[in-house]
């Protein structure tokens, strides 16, 4: 008899890398990961971790949005979910899971805008079901 097992991927970085390169965001203009693409790879769903390196005394906190697009290009003008990340709690990392979309990604944004230095970046692991 058949066991049904997960396939994860390698971890694959959207935002950043495992350097570790940060990317800062500017004032309060998203910053958007690049696209992850469900489809053609087969993935079920990802294992996502977003991660924040807030300036030495932020202003504000830093709001992580997700949104779905049915093609990877046209991509929804709502979010289908939104985080916050407080600046009080220091540096914050966060696994989540994300699952039944074709293609998605993360926008990164300062809620005030006299931050310039607060940093983000973010990866993910897919996975699919095998039979073995």
């Amino acid at each position: 008899m058949a066991d049904i097992k997960k396939n994860w991927s390698s971890q694959v970085w959207i935002e950043g890398d495992a350097v570790p390169t940060w990317t800062t965001l500017s004032s309060t203009t998203e910053e958007f990961s690049a696209t992850v693409n469900m489809e053609t790879d087969g993935y079920e769903a990802a294992h996502v971790k977003a991660e924040v390196d807030f300036q030495g005394s932020p202003n504000g906190n830093i709001e992580i949005a997700f949104y779905g697009s049915l093609d990877g290009s046209d991509w929804d003008s709502v979010p289908f979910h939104k985080i916050t990340m407080d600046k009080d709690a220091g540096d914050n990392d966060l696994s989540f899971v994300i699952a039944g979309y074709s293609y998605w990604r993360m926008g990164f944004v300062n809620t005030n805008g006299a931050d310039t230095a607060n940093k983000v970046r973010a990866s993910y692991k897919g996975w699919n079901y095998v039979s073995t």
